[in-house]
This record gives structure tokens, C-alpha cells and sequence, in this order.
């Protein structure tokens, strides 16, 4: 807990339904707006593919070249966990909170049709009325 009290970090945590419906693979456009989560992290779980997160990947390390990209999530995975914006201010930009969104992915099974997604996300935050800073760190966390 970065030496904080844990209510620091979960002060509030609520749970979301996101039910994106199906729908025809011509209509474009992200079906959730690309955003960053305001709390300390957020742990989401779906039945299709479609969540991507936006990442600065270093092209050539020599000449400090860097190409922007929306990368997918990890198939198969489990969960996702994001970082939120109130953890990136707790821990003085050292957990970095990405944008992300939901992207329709048309299906194989269903011709010209993106799949229903469903999904659910654990939002853990800091109480509304928690002043944020960053947090010391030791010279055992650098």
C-alpha cells in the first residue's frame, strides 16, 4: 500500500454490467469511447474480444523513435487489470494510467455480424473526498 492506509487506494469500489449488443460489422466506431479510468485500478472481465489500450511502443531505442498504437488485450486472458488516473497520482506517474476502449470485432460464427459483449468491470477508487498526492517512495522501491 506504499506505506498509505489501504482505504487510501479502496475507499469505494463498484461493480458495472457492460452489455454491448450485437450488432452489423458495417457500423464503425468504438463501441466504448477511448478513456482513462479515474480510480486506482479497475479489473475487467469479458466474453468476447474487443477492450485495447493505447501504448507508446519504442521503435528504434537508439534514435528515440516511438510509434503510437492501440494494442489488443491479451486473448484467452482471465481478467485485465488497468491502472486508474488516482493511482498514477499516488505513485507519482510510476503506475501509468493508459486510455482504452472497446473496439466490435466481427465474429467468424456470424457472417457480417459483430458478437453481443458482455462484460464486467470491478472499479476500485479513493473516497470522492480523498485529496490526492504522491506518495514518498524509498530508495528500495527505485
Amino acid at each position: 500500500t506504499f506505506g498509505m492506509s489501504p482505504a487510501v487506494l479502496t475507499g469505494h469500489r463498484m461493480h458495472r454490467l457492460l452489455d454491448y449488443r450485437e450488432e452489423a460489422s458495417e457500423i464503425r466506431g468504438p463501441r466504448c469511447q477511448p478513456h482513462r479510468d479515474y480510480g486506482s485500478f479497475s479489473v475487467l472481465w469479458s466474453d468476447h474480444l474487443g477492450l485495447e489500450v493505447f501504448r507508446q511502443r519504442i521503435v528504434d531505442q537508439g534514435a528515440d523513435e516511438f510509434c503510437d498504437e492501440w494494442a489488443e488485450a491479451p486473448p484467452g486472458a482471465a481478467a485485465v487489470v488497468v491502472v486508474g488516473r488516482a493511482l498514477s497520482v499516488l505513485t507519482g506517474g510510476r503506475a501509468f494510467a493508459p486510455e482504452h476502449r472497446v473496439v466490435a470485432r466481427p465474429s467468424t460464427l456470424l457472417a457480417n455480424r459483430v458478437p453481443r459483449r458482455t462484460a464486467l468491470a470491478l472499479f476500485v477508487e479513493p473516497a470522492k473526498t480523498q485529496i490526492l498526492h504522491p506518495v514518498g517512495f524509498g530508495d528500495e522501491h527505485q
